[in-house]
């Protein structure tokens, strides 16, 4: 056993397989329709069922049915699906990727064994006894070797109450700390908001008003970066041809540069839309701000063979999480796989964005970050060095610019973002010392809150593992008097 309980002396193990009733796969016959429930299906306290099947057209996999009482475990390794059917799912189609056990009238107690499948005592020695090369589970030659303590049914009904009284009170401060943490949610989008509209630095704006640059003159200094910028790299692109052909035209023409696209600007139709800007700011589309939008590599330019362990990483959506980049070392490419897709390459100060899925995952390319290369389900944005990119991944990943694309966004099973839709996604622009102001202010208001959040995370986590406590002292007798006489 992965954790050996003391239990007391009146109490005894008993085989999960052998001393209880194991229900063994296989559906007989039925008329009608019946809901299906895969290990997918259940979700805390959500259960909802894959689809509705007679017994001819149900999926493979869907060959258990429960009644009441019965209680289920997900064999798979590392997952807690423990469930006690009820009136609701009585009768229902049950998956093969679960256990199922019916416990004898006076034997168990369903409530009992259901604490006790979905405590971590039980799941620990699970987990110990899985097997299987492509997905670890426990299968039933394994479960043979769990044994499961047994107490006197009076016993076990007391412990059933008591443990749900303590839970009943814990579920109060959980659901008290939850709703702090959504009121958290809900003043940060306030205080982005705020900072986005121009409310945030009203007084130090006007305090600074003879100082700042306004949105007019800053877009004519970005354009003609922008110009400056492809002018050089031409010059670059020249020499680089001119080298190439020298050479013997050896391996690929150097690519000519693309100049950048000047999108019209914002209809009034489009400024409708939008919200009233100071005076100063402007709304323009991000493709007029920015150097590059750059999207991930397609195709045969990446395979799967292409990776690597501790290489140069890829970063793709997965690795996108609260504006922070989170690399993964088995995702990796060679530095002569990187040179070959020079054109994905991110450098400090761009922007990186998940374009599959959640719509305005985003985050800054550190110094940290810098050489990382762009997954095929991202996308970059290099905006003017005039900007201040720590404002616009702020802004990026704002319930504004996700809202717009989510509208925007195509593919119908998974939401897809391509280079056209972000070019056209609206910013608001303003003199770069009013950029850095936000910044502080937002950082200085968003610190305070995660530091709040922190300790409403710690508090979780401690009502995690005292429900855990309370379940091992249940299983070791301690919660509720001795049944002895």
């Amino acid at each position: 056993m992965a954790e050996k309980l003391k239990i007391p002396k009146h109490w005894k193990y008993i085989s999960l397989v052998e001393d209880l009733n194991y229900v063994p796969t296989g559906v007989e016959p039925y008329e009608g329709e019946k809901p299906y429930y895969s290990t997918g299906s259940i979700k805390d306290k959500e259960h909802i069922p894959e689809g509705i099947y007679s017994f001819s057209d149900r999926p493979s996999r869907a060959n258990r049915l429960v009644q009441k009482n019965d209680v289920l475990q997900a064999r798979m390794k590392g997952t807690n699906k423990a469930l006690l059917i009820d009136d609701r799912l009585d009768g229902a189609l049950f998956s093969t990727g679960f256990f199922q056990v019916r416990p004898y009238g006076n034997t168990y107690v369903p409530k009992f064994l259901y604490f006790y499948l979905g405590s971590s005592i039980f799941l620990k020695e699970k987990d110990a006894l899985c097997s299987g090369s492509t997905q670890s589970a426990l299968n039933d030659t394994n479960a043979k070797k769990i044994k499961i303590p047994l107490p006197p049914i009076e016993e076990q009904n007391r412990t059933v109450a008591k443990i749900e009284s303590l839970f009943s009170e814990l579920d109060k401060s959980i659901e008290s700390l939850q709703t702090a943490k959504k009121k958290l949610a809900l003043y940060r989008q306030s205080v982005l908001k705020a900072a986005f509209e121009g409310e945030l630095t009203k007084a130090w704006r006007e305090a600074h008003k003879d100082e700042l640059e306004d949105a007019d003159t800053l877009l004519e200094r970005i354009k003609k970066e922008r110009e400056e910028a492809y002018e050089k790299s031409l010059e670059e692109w020249k020499a680089a041809v001119k080298a190439w052909e020298e050479s013997g035209k050896e391996g690929k023409k150097p690519a000519k540069p693309k100049k950048p696209k000047e999108l019209p600007p914002l209809s009034e139709e489009e400024l409708r839309d939008l919200p009233k800007l100071p005076d100063g700011w402007k709304w323009v589309k991000l493709q007029n701000i920015s150097y590059l939008i750059q999207i991930g590599p397609f195709g045969s330019l990446l395979h799967k063979s292409d990776y690597i362990k501790n290489g140069i990483p890829i970063i793709n959506p997965s690795h996108i999480k609260n504006q922070k980049i989170i690399p993964d070392s088995n995702l990796t490419i060679s530095n002569e796989k990187a040179q070959s897709l020079k054109k994905y390459i991110m450098k400090k100060g761009d922007i990186v964005m998940g374009r599959r899925g959640e719509m305005g995952r985003c985050a800054l390319i550190s110094s940290k970050n810098d050489g990382f290369l762009c997954g095929t389900g991202s996308l970059f944005v290099r905006l003017s060095s005039m900007l201040n990119p720590k404002f616009y991944v702020n802004i990026l990943g704002s319930k504004n610019v996700r809202d717009f694309l989510e509208n925007c966004s195509i593919g119908t099973t998974m939401q897809n973002l391509n280079e056209k839709i972000l070019q056209t996604v609206p910013v608001p622009v303003m003199s770069i010392k009013e950029q850095n102001e936000i910044i502080h202010r937002i950082n200085t208001h968003l610190d305070k809150a995660d530091e709040v959040e922190e300790t409403i995370d710690k508090n979780l986590q401690k009502a995690k593992m005292l429900r855990q406590s309370i379940l091992k002292q249940a299983f070791e007798g301690k919660l509720v008097q001795a049944d002895i006489r």
